[in-house]
């Protein structure tokens, strides 16, 4: 963790400097390019894809990945126009800045994986709502807000070292032959009624999706689409037993808009149609 000066007044004001912080999403269109940068950049993609580069260094970037930019360089990133990105990004400076992208760049030379985390994303979008005042009375003095964004943005850093730590500490530890099969289990649970592809799933454990699949099959004994069509089936199964929601309300609440279709998925995996199911498992 970067060391810290003895003034503590010094260490906000002067040592550590926010410029400009904010947020973009939904722009297919956002681009940026700077023949020499002025100040330190960092951009934590929450979601949709894009791009960074450097004059020897191009990246791909996706969800979790954490991108950050060196002052006096030259660099570009933009949104992809298929998919555009979401982004947390904060340009700053000062006399400590140099240590803490240092404490990043360990991870990765212009790119690092950062995951997703709530805290994180609250720290940005309070250290965006100070920067633009909005949480300071008017008796605030532009120092004091300097101060105050300062010492917000040294919170925010060492967050973001700290998540960088711990994955890749994660990725040490866990075989390149296994799945955190807990926590890929909790993540299809929780997002069964979306479309989740098997290339959304392998990026999650940074696998190509035939070594994904592989290991997937090895854990799972199936396809991970197969469990995903089971696991949908039995919640399906659930709803018909203890809700007296209509059967199209059912599927829709599995993730099939199509009625039709979901009663003959439904049939071909419980072996029954939903209503003779629901009839054969109607208690009262």
């Amino acid at each position: 963790m970067p060391c810290k000066p003895d003034n503590p007044t010094d260490t906000i004001a002067q040592w550590l400097q926010v410029h400009s912080v904010g947020h973009f999403s939904d722009q297919p269109d956002h681009l940026a390019s700077r023949k020499k940068a002025t100040d330190y950049l960092v951009i934590w993609v929450v979601g949709g894809k894009g791009f960074a580069k450097t004059r020897s260094h191009r990246v791909e970037a996706s969800a979790g990945q954490l991108l950050h930019f060196m002052p006096d360089k030259q660099h570009a990133y933009g949104s992809s126009p298929t998919q555009p990105w979401d982004i947390h990004w904060v340009h700053f400076g000062g006399k400590l800045a140099s240590q803490y992208i240092n404490a990043i760049t360990q991870y990765g030379k212009l790119q690092a994986f950062l995951g997703h985390d709530e805290y994180l994303l609250n720290q940005f979008e309070d250290l965006q709502a100070a920067a633009m005042g909005l949480k300071h009375s008017h008796r605030d003095t532009p120092e004091n807000q300097d101060i105050l964004t300062g010492q917000m943005l040294a919170g925010l850093l060492g967050r973001v070292i700290h998540l960088l730590g711990q994955q890749a500490k994660n990725r040490t530890t866990q075989p390149t032959d296994q799945l955190n099969v807990t926590a890929l289990r909790k993540y299809i649970h929780q997002h069964l009624t979306e479309n989740i592809t098997l290339d959304m799933l392998a990026k999650e454990y940074h696998l190509s999706v035939t070594h994904f699949s592989r290991l997937f099959r090895k854990h799972f004994g199936c396809s991970p689409m197969h469990y995903m069509i089971q696991q949908r089936m039995n919640r399906a199964a659930t709803l018909l037993t203890q809700t007296t929601s209509p059967i199209r309300l059912v599927g829709l609440a599995v993730g099939y808009e199509d009625a039709y279709y979901f009663s003959r998925l439904f049939k071909r995996i419980i072996g029954v149609s939903p209503r003779d199911y629901r009839r054969a498992n109607n208690n009262d």
